[in-house]
């Protein structure tokens, strides 16, 4: 299973990238919206994640172009933003979750998990969880 992270921060992406890689996901980024809908052209993701503020195409343009088209429509969309106070508008628009940066790991595996998305590597309906803690 693949997850397409869509931020225009390289070190966020880098985070997301080790903790989804760790569990099993394939990950792949986009800068920005623009860059999203190319890559969406090439493979379809099982999860996106999406940043807000972003340059090109910000993280609500582009969710609702994604919503726009049967291809895309029904692909899973969790929103991981600094801005807190936007998560009504994106719930009502249609995210299914919505997440503050800075990101907690166990928040974002246990939202991940609640959407039914699991990486390829885990068992059909077992949780995923990151190393324990000692």
């Amino acid at each position: 299973k693949t997850v397409l992270i869509v931020d225009d921060d390289p070190g966020s992406v880098e985070l997301l990238k080790g903790i989804l890689e760790k569990v099993g996901f394939a990950v792949a980024g986009a800068k920005d919206g623009r860059e999203a809908l190319a890559k969406l052209g090439i493979t379809k993701p099982s999860l996106m994640i999406i940043d807000v503020l972003m340059p090109e195409m910000d993280g609500f343009a582009f969710f609702k172009e994604l919503k726009k088209a049967k291809e895309t429509e029904n692909i899973p969309v969790l929103i991981l933003t600094i801005r807190k106070n936007m998560e009504d508008s994106f719930l009502a628009m249609g995210a299914n979750g919505f997440l503050s940066k800075p990101v907690d790991t166990e928040a974002l595996l246990d939202t991940i998990s609640k959407l039914s998305v699991r990486p390829a590597a885990a068992a059909k309906d077992a949780p995923f969880k990151t190393e324990e803690k000692k």
